[in-house]
């Protein structure tokens, strides 16, 4: 019994320290330099009130939650992948030419919610549960449904 019990003690601790994660919190200070421009650039003036970072072997990543409600995902390079704000919408200057012509045309009394970037293209979110694809190019390509 006294072995079993061990053994149980000894697989709770590995699986405890394979689960420990990199994700700590960190002051605004400490955030790279490509992040804090594009924060300054696209939210001006909006304070940011929390950091967080996930580090990997080759990367990290940062999510910050600034004011207004604010949420964004972004790698030290100053690369976003996930911007979100419910409260007050997101800057169109984010997405290339192509989409924000499409939005403004399209849809000019909707703010814009939520934004994901990938390797494809982008993802946008407007109010009234308007969602819509776009190319890496920022062409429509189509209504997420």
């Amino acid at each position: 019994m006294k072995k079993l019990f061990l053994s149980l003690c000894a697989m709770l601790m590995v699986s405890l320290c394979a689960c420990s994660d990199d994700d700590v919190t960190i002051k605004y200070s400490e955030v790279p330099a490509p992040v804090k421009t594009f924060v300054e650039t696209y939210f001006p003036g909006v304070n940011v009130k929390h950091v967080r970072v996930d580090r990997y072997e080759t990367n990290s990543e940062y999510d910050l939650y600034l004011e207004k409600g604010i949420e964004i995902e972004i790698h030290a390079d100053g690369v976003w992948d996930n911007i979100e704000s419910r409260r007050v919408g997101i800057p169109a200057s984010l997405l290339p030419k192509a989409a924000q012509t499409y939005i403004s045309t399209n849809y000019p009394d909707r703010r814009i919610l939520e934004v994901d970037q990938n390797t494809y293209g982008y993802e946008v979110e407007l109010d009234k549960r308007i969602e819509l694809i776009f190319g890496a190019d920022g062409e429509f390509r189509g209504i997420d449904r």
